[in-house]
């Protein structure tokens, strides 16, 4: 009984479930415009380089830092931390069935442009 009650937890545990190559797409009124790949370990920690796609142009690799999450998020990240121009904010929010909603932000870019939503899948 004890060994159905750990192994129940581990499989219901958000941290196990989310281990494993999370990968996001964002798009703006229906346009997909760009895509975020990156690994998570089994303790919810992510890589430190995500693979990075946007805007038509070929995928590149950018360093990820992690921050706290805050309430109601899973994850949140600042990609290319170091590079004002190039700062991206991505937000991860607990799995609705198998996929996880998102959110970009851009502090450098227009109105417009500023904030995307988007989706991710455990790969």
């Amino acid at each position: 009984m004890k060994a159905f009650i750990f192994s129940f937890a581990l499989v219901c545990s958000p941290l196990f479930v989310f281990a494993g190559q999370l990968k996001c797409e964002y798009g703006f009124s229906g346009s997909p415009l760009g895509t975020v790949t990156l690994a998570v370990d089994d303790k919810g920690v992510p890589a430190e380089i995500a693979t990075v796609a946007m805007f038509y142009t070929p995928a590149r690799e950018m360093p990820v830092s992690n921050e706290n999450p805050q309430s109601g998020e899973m994850l949140r990240l600042i990609l290319s931390k170091d590079d004002p121009n190039n700062e991206i904010h991505m937000m991860v929010y607990p799995p609705q069935g198998n996929t996880y909603k998102s959110k970009l932000i851009n502090p450098a870019a227009p109105p417009v442009m500023k904030e995307l939503s988007g989706s991710c899948q455990l790969l």
